[in-house]
């Protein structure tokens, strides 16, 4: 029981963090802009405890993202990201040890990140 349940516990923990929340943008040189976009597929399934066959537990999910910075001096910048860092889209089939009901139970999160950084250099010896 003990395996069950450490593998269920990591199976969520891998589903609700997306994207690590980078700030890389804010660090790379000059003006810059990136846009990126993720379709993942994942699949869990296999047997519960009791011998019951349990299909693919997750839908599929996008995963977009754009950054943006401006630096309009050498010696300051500006960056707006966005992002989709958490998220979870699952299905437990009805009748398995995950969901003793009638009907298929679900459980959906998403979230939306916009992150606005600022920054700037006074001087050398400062």
């Amino acid at each position: 029981m003990t395996a069950l349940s450490l593998a269920i516990s990591s199976a969520h923990a891998a589903g609700i963090e997306y994207s690590k929340q980078s700030v890389a943008p804010f660090f790379e040189p000059g003006n810059y802009a990136e846009l990126s976009y993720a379709y993942v597929d994942p699949k869990i399934e296999g047997t519960d405890a009791t011998g019951n066959k349990i299909g693919d537990m997750m839908d599929d999910f996008d995963l977009p993202s754009a950054a943006i910075k401006i630096a309009p001096t050498a010696n300051t910048a500006l960056a707006v990201i966005y992002e989709q860092p958490f998220g979870v889209d699952t299905e437990y089939p009805a009748g398995s040890i995950f969901n003793n009901s009638m009907g298929t139970t679900e459980a959906r999160v998403e979230t939306n990140g916009i992150t606005l950084l600022g920054g700037g250099k006074i001087s050398n010896n400062v």
